[in-house]
């Protein structure tokens, strides 16, 4: 389970490094991203 959370918020985090979305910017630092790490 937590693997497979950690494959989502992969694809999560590449979208989110994104420079035309710079509030997900913000969201790839939220503890439920760092949870993944």
């Amino acid at each position: 389970m937590h693997g497979r959370a950690a494959g989502e918020n992969a694809a999560f985090h590449r979208d989110a490094r994104a420079p035309e979305k710079p509030q997900d910017r913000e969201t790839a630092i939220e503890p439920s991203c760092i949870h993944v790490h």
